[in-house]
């Protein structure tokens, strides 16, 4: 059993403590942002690779698919492709730009 009034506690136990760990959860946080950042760089870069070997890889076989078809479905289908190989480009691209060449 307790016996006596409480101590109050005013932190000066942990003031050192806290002194301590501010560099280090400081430095801990510049290398998650770095790791993190240089993840979404990699997912980025590899999307764009993507989708331009894909843009170079299917154009002329689209284009010739396009002329020789004789269906209208067939003919939508493909032009869809090629929208989405265009747009994922597009917009990949935008991402990785801005993020290699911030606006000052």
């Amino acid at each position: 059993m307790r016996t006596g009034a409480p101590k109050a506690n005013n932190g000066a136990r942990f003031s050192s403590c806290r002194a301590k760990s501010l560099p280090n959860m400081l430095a801990q946080q510049i290398v998650n942002g770095l790791v993190t950042g240089s993840t979404y760089a990699l997912f980025a870069l590899g999307f764009t690779l993507m989708f331009g070997v894909m843009g170079v890889i299917f154009t002329y076989p689209l284009l010739s698919g396009i002329q020789a078809t004789k269906s209208a479905y067939g003919a939508f289908v493909m032009i869809a492709f090629a929208w989405i190989i265009v747009a994922g480009y597009t917009s990949i691209n935008a991402v990785v730009k801005a993020e290699l060449f911030p606006a000052a």
